[in-house]
C-alpha cells in the first residue's frame, strides 16, 4: 500500500520504511515521513520486495510487537535475504524494528 505515493521519496532517501498496515503509512505521512509503504499485514511477497528494491537500496521494517507482527517480520527478513542472494543485490539491506505500543 502506498508505493505509488512514496516511490519518489524512497528514491530520494535510498531507503524504504515498510510497515504492517495502511494506518501506519497514513500516520507516518502526517508526521512528515514520506518514504513509507505497507505490506498490508502478513502478506509480504517476493514480488513486492522486488518492487521495493527497484526504488531503494535499504529497507527498514517496522511491524507490531504482537505474535503476528513478529512472525511477519521474520518472514519479511527471509524474503529480503532471499532477494539479496538470488538477484545479487548486496546493497539491499534489511533492518528490522519491532514496534511497541504503550497504553
Amino acid at each position: 500500500y502506498g508505493v505509488n505515493f512514496a516511490k519518489n521519496e524512497i528514491r530520494k532517501n535510498k531507503e524504504v520504511i515498510l510497515v504492517e498496515g495502511y494506518t501506519d503509512v497514513i500516520t507516518l505521512n502526517e508526521h512528515g515521513i514520506k518514504n513509507v509503504v505497507a505490506s498490508s499485514g502478513t502478506a509480504l511477497t517476493p514480488g513486492q520486495m522486488k518492487i521495493l528494491n527497484r526504488y531503494g537500496e535499504k529497507i527498514i521494517m517496522i511491524y507490531d510487537a504482537d505474535n503476528a507482527g513478529q512472525a511477519a517480520m521474520k518472514r519479511g527478513i527471509d524474503i529480503a535475504l532471499a532477494r539479496t542472494t538470488r538477484w545479487g543485490r548486496s546493497r539491499f539491506v534489511c533492518k528490522a524494528v519491532w514496534k511497541r505500543i504503550f497504553r
